[in-house]
């Protein structure tokens, strides 16, 4: 209605979701995966703690005393 209207993202967005409705998409595998926190922590010899919590694998064994990358 108002071609010439500078918009922000969230203005253009609300605008067409009235027009056109909103389509909920599921969400994949890799979607949930991408949306999981991240935390650079080194590994240590018992694994990896968090919360109190100790977690390992034998996956981490290549790991096990390196640095975090951040």
């Amino acid at each position: 209605m108002m071609p010439r209207k500078a918009l922000t993202p969230n203005q253009m967005w609300a605008a067409l979701v009235a027009v056109a409705g909103h389509a909920p998409v599921p969400l994949t595998g890799h979607d949930y995966l991408e949306l999981l926190p991240v935390r650079w922590q080194a590994i240590t010899a018992s694994g990896i703690r968090i919360h109190h919590r100790t977690y390992d694998a034998d996956l981490l064994a290549p790991y096990r005393g390196q640095p975090p990358p951040r």
